[in-house]
């Protein structure tokens, strides 16, 4: 499946339109006194402990699987 003409058309002009609003809203923001990159690093910090909650999930749950599947290999052994 492949994009049409006209699809790739409208795409180009959502990315220009797109393109505009992000260097207007950069603009203004410098000219305000760049508060947003203020709100941005306080929203980094937000992301940055989720991600370290998932990535520490992700570690337990490995955990977890490596010592039930050493338990059941132990289960094995001992029951015939």
């Amino acid at each position: 499946m492949t994009l049409s003409k006209s699809d790739v058309k409208g795409a180009l002009s959502g990315l220009m339109w797109l393109t505009i609003y992000v260097l207007v809203f950069n603009l203004l923001t410098l000219w305000i006194g760049d508060f947003a990159a203020n709100y941005l690093s306080k929203g980094m910090l937000f992301i940055t402990a989720f991600y370290f909650l998932l990535i520490l999930s992700f570690v337990f749950n490995v955990i977890f699987v490596v010592i039930f599947f050493l338990l059941n290999l132990l289960k094995n052994l001992f029951v015939p």
